[in-house]
């Protein structure tokens, strides 16, 4: 059999359609790589190197793997302190091996007390007791020199965890919390690492690499999640790559007996963060890592992930700030209510009053209001409207954590119910740590830093379900807020300047100068009756917060000696648009003073129904000093009566009452509050008003405690001894009545202390 080879010859059309197709081939291989924002010089050298440099997708997985161990010869490579404050701090190369952390150091004497870095991991509880517990151990972390770690060790490689982690230390206790997960540990773990990039811009760009890991070594993977479900929303947001390590992850590794060494990372500890000098004034554990340097822009980063996780349009989060006036964009009220949540709620006619209002600013001037339930709103909604919202206010409570999604612009403000004379700082600090504005409101009152109370309170309707909130008030207030916005707003004219002030003068004091150069605008809110009305008013006091209250001379000049003598003073004339006067031609003077301070003292003044100070506070800081500085005797009277009234009926707090007293110089108060001291054990509470003590007065308050004391208490420790003897002759012979034996000592401590003298160097 003959095979016949058939020779076949492609014609001409067959090898243009062979040509074509190479070519398309090849320009989709090459196109793939690029986007439409790639220039023609970019795309020859990818080109090029796609060509010469092409690895495949199997070898470049390859090429870090198995990962390589940190090893040595003979010295163990020591650990670096890059940042810390209490609570937060970054290492470089930190060990850890059996469950206990390594600083490995030559020159120990640097490093911070331990307790500063870390803590036992106990749950942190009130007490001195408890807060020993806390104290860390050499099973928590050790601080030893390269020659104990390599006779420690006995390696010479460490199994690396590369790259950046987060490693917390803290209990569950504060964990499975929407706000103390995020406005408390991602807020400061993230402060404390944003410390190392100065230059984050405001659209949230950094030079910093993500973490890649979150260790926890005392939480459970099953008990990290809140109620909300949204610990896991910022978390997979803000790092949409990290992984989670939890305590049984921890104890495997302990139990491994394997040395791990952390390239960098950032330790967190609450209970650390707690010994920091800025947590005793703010009760924020955060607010320790505000102390390292960092770019003003610090949580643009981990915003601007959250939101883009959430599907938020570009443009709210990194485009036209929402306080700006744009076709697109409203002002945006966000009205979080709490009703219906069983605790901390409105008064029911309060909060319809307050939707009301609000509707009403919205229907009259096109703002943006949403009142809304979030436990009523997917993940995915609360995290888009945060994003926009431009106001946000609400009963003190978890909703308000979603103000840290805000663009946090110098107009975003967040408004916060309180029952009256109730304060937390939670969302207060938050709210300035993002450089926003923060108002508290306790009913028809008003207040914002400066005039924020010192300590946080919570009286016993803190948590109530009939918190009284003037909406008028607050709707006032919101309005007040947006109209300067409008009127610095570039893109208004003129005319719309008018046509907005004018508007508003109906409903609020305010005056305007009448200049097209400046636009200067003053605006201000009326005070509580009966300082809002105009009836027989001859002057008004403008207050520090833009408060008029139209008073009458005559009341002001018989109260203090130094407004009469200002009255007495000749008076300059006031034309009509006078800035110095109102609308109505009344003179208008401007203090210092706060709107509550004012308040206060003119209550006091007036033959009306004066102020209730449940706390000696209410009026020994703020408001007893401007009645010192205007001479108000009346007030100065009432002040001392309120602290001795305090010291009666607070006898386990005197020393908060003693400290008010010497910072005032009150004589009588001061040596009223030593004697209740001495029922007290020496050195008696660390109270926060011991900030206002000098430390003379304190050893002086400590010596006089001392020397009354002394022989007394003597006599009170064998007294109990007695009673608790089980000799029947000291029962019977020698203590007959243990109440009649205390209540001889107590007149042994009065009779004493009316021997001794207590020194008040400021006398």
């Amino acid at each position: 059999m003959k095979l016949y080879a058939l020779r076949v010859e492609p014609k001409r059309r067959e090898l243009l359609v062979i040509l074509l197709l190479f070519l398309t081939f090849l320009y989709l291989k090459q196109s793939y790589y690029f986007d439409s924002s790639t220039s023609a010089n970019e795309k020859v050298v990818v080109a090029e190197t796609l060509r010469d440099d092409v690895v495949p997708v199997e070898e470049s997985f390859a090429v870090s793997y198995p990962e390589s161990d940190l090893s040595w010869t003979v010295r163990v490579p020591e650990s670096t302190i890059v940042a810390h404050v209490p609570g937060w701090t970054i290492f470089d190369k930190l060990y850890a091996m059996n469950g206990t952390l390594f600083i490995v150091t030559s020159f120990p004497d640097i490093i911070p007390e331990r307790k500063l870095l870390t803590s036992s991991g106990y749950e942190v509880f009130n007490g001195e007791e408890e807060k020993r517990k806390r104290l860390p151990s050499d099973k928590d972390i050790q601080v030893i020199s390269p020659k104990e770690a390599q006779r420690l060790f006995g390696t010479h490689e460490a199994t690396h965890f590369d790259g950046v982690s987060f490693f917390v230390n803290d209990p569950r206790q504060f964990i499975a919390h929407y706000y103390h997960w995020t406005a408390e540990l991602i807020f400061g773990i993230w402060r404390t690492y944003s410390s190392l990039d100065p230059y984050i811009t405001a659209n949230g760009h950094t030079t910093l690499p993500p973490p890649k890991r979150m260790m926890f070594s005392h939480v459970s993977g099953a008990k990290w999640r809140d109620y909300a479900g949204m610990n896991q929303w910022v978390t997979r947001g803000a790092f949409p790559s990290l992984g989670m390590e939890f305590m049984e992850d921890w104890e495997d590794r302990a139990a491994m007996q394997t040395l791990f060494v952390f390239d960098r990372v950032v330790l967190a500890d609450r209970a650390a963060a707690s010994e920091g000098d800025p947590f005793k004034k703010t009760w924020r554990t955060a607010s320790n890592a505000f102390e390292l340097g960092g770019s003003p822009n610090w949580w643009a980063p981990v915003r601007r992930s959250v939101l883009q996780f959430s599907g938020l349009p570009a443009e709210w989060i990194v485009g036209p700030d929402p306080g700006t006036v744009t076709e697109n964009q409203k002002l945006v009220i966000t009205y979080i209510s709490r009703q219906g949540w069983g605790r901390r709620m409105m008064r029911p006619a309060d909060h319809d009053k307050l939707v009301e209002e609000l509707y009403g600013l919205r229907d009259k001037y096109g703002y943006e209001v949403n009142v809304v339930n979030m436990e009523k709103l997917s993940r995915v909604e609360q995290f888009q409207l945060a994003g926009r919202t431009t106001v946000m206010m609400g009963v003190h409570g978890n909703g308000l954590t979603s103000l840290v999604w805000m663009r946090p612009t110098s107009r975003s403000t967040v408004i916060e119910f309180f029952t009256p004379q109730g304060l937390a700082f939670d969302y207060e600090y938050t709210t300035r740590a993002l450089g926003m504005t923060h108002y508290g409101v306790w009913d028809n009152v008003t207040f914002t830093r400066p005039d924020v109370p010192r300590f946080p309170k919570y009286p016993d309707d803190f948590h109530g379900i009939d918190i009284p909130v003037d909406g008028a008030v607050v709707a006032r207030l919101v309005h007040r807020h947006f109209i300067l916005l409008y009127l610095r707003s570039s893109v208004l004219t003129h005319a719309a300047r008018f046509f907005f002030m004018s508007d508003f003068e109906t409903e609020t004091s305010s005056q305007v100068e009448d200049s097209d150069d400046s636009g200067l605008v003053e605006v201000t809110i009326a005070p509580a009756q009966p300082f809002d009305s105009l009836d027989d008013t001859d002057i008004i006091l403008r207050t520090s917060d833009a408060v008029d209250f139209r008073v009458m001379k005559v009341i002001l000049s018989l109260s203090s000696p130094i407004f009469k003598y200002m009255f007495s003073l000749p008076q300059p004339s006031y034309e009509e648009g006078d800035l110095s006067s109102s609308s109505s031609g009344i003179p208008i003077v401007t203090i210092s003073e706060s709107s509550t301070v004012l308040d206060t003292l003119l209550r006091i003044c007036y033959p009306i129904e004066s102020p209730q100070l449940g706390d000696c506070k209410d009026i020994s800081f703020d408001a007893f000093g401007a009645a010192r500085k205007y001479d108000i005797s009346i007030a100065i009277g009432f002040a001392r009566k309120a602290l001795r009234k305090y010291i009666k009926t607070n006898s386990k707090n005197v020393v908060t009452a003693f400290a008010v007293a010497c910072h005032f110089k009150l004589e009588d108060g001061a040596r009223a509050a030593a004697k209740e001291y001495l029922k007290l054990p020496s050195p008696g509470p660390a109270v926060p008003a011991l900030s206002l003590l000098t430390g003379l007065d304190y050893y002086h308050l400590l010596d006089y405690h001392t020397r009354v004391t002394t022989d007394t208490v003597s006599l009170s420790t064998l007294a109990r001894h007695l009673e608790e003897s089980n000799c029947e002759f000291c029962k019977t012979q020698v203590l007959y009545d243990w109440e009649e034996t205390e209540e001889l000592i107590k007149c042994a401590i009065k009779e004493e202390a009316d021997k001794v003298e207590l020194v008040l160097p400021w006398l």
